[in-house]
């Protein structure tokens, strides 16, 4: 694990990366499908694996590919207004709705 006080933009992005691929959508299902609501916890350091032999560029790339996926697959889930107002298990902050979820 890399112990600086501050990121690179490498570290975001691949920060970034690791969300899409482990966090908010994964969330989305737990709250709209799964039975036990608890979210996993979100490893806040992993990217600093993930990156390793990793260009920035392809890192863009990555994330945008990733995030594109992501949307295209939350809209095609039908979310009434109902949905919104669902909730799970945030690890630290507790429950949480997914118009919470969503917003952040």
């Amino acid at each position: 694990m890399k112990e600086a006080e501050t990121w690179s933009a490498f570290d975001v992005v691949s920060h970034l990366i690791h969300g899409e691929k482990t966090d908010w959508m994964a969330r989305v299902k737990v709250i709209l499908y799964e039975e036990d609501k608890h979210f996993k916890v979100f490893d806040r350091f992993a990217q600093f694996e993930e990156g390793m032999g990793k260009n920035l560029q392809e890192l863009l790339a990555e994330f945008k590919k990733l995030r594109s996926n992501n949307l295209k697959e939350l809209s095609g889930i039908v979310i009434t207004e109902i949905d919104f107002d669902k909730t799970g298990i945030h690890p630290e902050f507790g429950e949480v709705t997914l118009k919470q979820l969503l917003s952040t």
